[in-house]
């Protein structure tokens, strides 16, 4: 079979399974279905995100085999979660020494100490040195490493494999509540929301970081729950403002788009009662945050710690497109379903519907990905293609629920996100069984030998491109925009179509 009908096959599947889950979850809903159809999805999920962590890291994985592909800061969000497990510390000066790093590579991981981190806050820390001692850190924050500690406590062996496990499980989990809670309590069909949770949740890049030690996927879901918790109808309550105080202890880049989120549902609480409550357990969490990073920076906000690389606000409407559309990390290529974007916006802000709430949610996902942009290191170095839009397509599994919960023009809607939907769902076939490609130098699928000559029609934007390279991009343009382009066109008609209704009985 050639290349390029095994694609087409591949593809083919895809759309044939969305469309008979789809159909079969349109005919049997309601809340008894709605909890057999969640368990289903988490079974699916933690079924598929296993297949690929077996051939990732064996179970029985010798000592080669033990740390293959362990990139970037994953060694140091391990490091960190042996310290909490058996210090109750975040302090790894004792855990180096011990060389406790061994239990998942070969190559040593020691940390930053004093030197780094007054060096970093342009020396605002000297007066501490005798405090810090030799004490060591991790620069990033700990909410991924107190999330694997256990494994730490109750697994003698494969702790890398245990961790992947509990991140897993709990997108599994995450997969199943989401797909039980908006079908019932934000009454998004239960279709629909079945369809969004494979294609987000199955699709690159979050499939890949479902078996990686990175904060984007626990921070992801965290977000996207708080988001779904305030879309129900009625009045809000303090939950979502709980899961805000830990979400931000994951990573940084979070922090800006979680308090849009909540700003949100502040002003749809209740009592005033509640708003103190709610500001609170917000500010409690936000002081500590502050006094650890006094700690560890001099002063009581996080700052960038990449010594080599930093923010480029100027850049940030070129990035943007270079984010979106270069052939080695574009979220287009990874994700086309976000070509739908444009015309998920254009229906919910201009909706007699739209809420506080879904302006706060459009924000923040629009924040998360201009702060990808504005960062220089956007492409995340050598971790696996897409990290920084795992987080941005959680968002997106909301938000393209909200556009799809109305009556009026679903069917349309749908036919274009399963068609999208299942250009990145198709790619299980290659990616799943070669966790391997996620780390090529461009988007992943284009290690596939028999392909691989693809991959040079797309535009190639890195800073400073070609303007052959622009030009490529500008003749995609018309084809990238279509999507989008008609749903708004199947909406307008719509509009029409149901004013001269209203005229004619009238």
């Amino acid at each position: 079979m050639s290349a390029y009908l095994q694609l087409f096959s591949a593809y083919t599947s895809s759309v044939i399974l969305l469309l008979i889950i789809a159909i079969l979850s349109a005919k049997y809903q309601g809340r008894r279905h709605a909890i057999l159809w969640a368990f289903v999805v988490m079974a699916v999920v933690f079924f598929l995100t296993g297949y690929t962590r077996v051939l990732l890291v064996p179970f029985n994985a010798d000592e080669s085999r033990r740390e293959f592909l362990l990139t970037g800061d994953e060694p140091a969000y391990l490091m960190t979660a042996v310290s909490i497990a058996r210090d109750g510390d975040l302090n790894l000066a004792n855990n180096v020494a011990s060389k406790d790093y061994q239990l998942f590579q070969h190559r040593s991981y020691v940390g930053s100490g004093f030197q780094f981190y007054n060096s970093l806050s342009h020396n605002r820390l000297i007066n501490q040195k005798e405090q810090w001692g030799d004490a060591r850190f991790m620069r990033h924050r700990p909410g991924t490493s107190v999330l694997l500690a256990p494994v730490f406590f109750l697994a003698d062996h494969n702790q890398r494999f245990w961790s992947y496990t509990i991140i897993s499980f709990c997108f599994a989990l995450f997969c199943g509540f989401s797909v039980y809670y908006l079908s019932q309590a934000v009454t998004i069909p239960l279709a629909s929301v079945l369809v969004l949770c494979l294609l987000c949740g199955l699709s690159p890049p979050v499939y890949f970081y479902v078996n990686q030690a990175y904060p984007e996927i626990p921070s992801g879901i965290l977000l996207a729950l708080i988001s779904m918790l305030f879309l129900k109808p009625g009045r809000t309550n303090l939950i979502p403002f709980a899961l805000a105080a830990i979400v931000i202890w994951f990573s940084d880049r979070i922090i800006l788009a979680t308090l849009i989120i909540c700003a949100g549902g502040f002003f749809n609480l209740p009592t005033k009662k509640q708003k103190v409550a709610a500001v609170f357990i917000l500010g409690s969490s936000g002081l500590l945050f502050a006094w650890y990073c006094w700690h560890r920076f001099g002063v009581p906000y996080p700052i960038q710690h990449n010594t080599t690389m930093g923010f480029s606000w100027g850049k940030i409407p070129e990035r943007l497109l270079q984010i979106l559309f270069d052939a080695r990390q574009g979220w287009v290529w990874h994700f086309p379903a976000i070509l739908l974007l444009p015309a998920m916006l254009w229906k919910i802000l201009r909706s007699r519907a739209v809420t506080l709430n879904h302006i706060c949610l459009v924000s923040a996902l629009s924040v998360l990905l201009v702060l990808v942009a504005a960062f220089d290191d956007w492409g995340a170095g050598t971790c696996p293609r897409g990290r920084y839009f795992v987080i941005p397509q959680l968002l997106f599994f909301v938000l393209a629920g909200i556009w799809l919960q109305e009556d009026k023009g679903r069917k349309g809607k749908m036919f274009w996100l399963v068609g999208l939907g299942s250009l990145s769902l198709a790619q299980l076939f290659w990616l799943a069984p070669h966790p391997k490609w996620w780390f090529a130098g461009f988007q992943p699928l284009f290690s596939w030998q028999e392909i691989h000559s693809l991959i040079f029609y797309l535009p190639f934007l890195p800073d400073n491109a070609e303007p052959t390279e622009w030009i490529k991009f500008l003749k995609m343009t018309p084809l990238l925009a279509l999507p989008s382009l008609s749903c708004i066109f199947m909406e307008h008609r719509q509009q029409r179509a149901d004013s001269a209704h209203g005229l004619a009985e009238d």
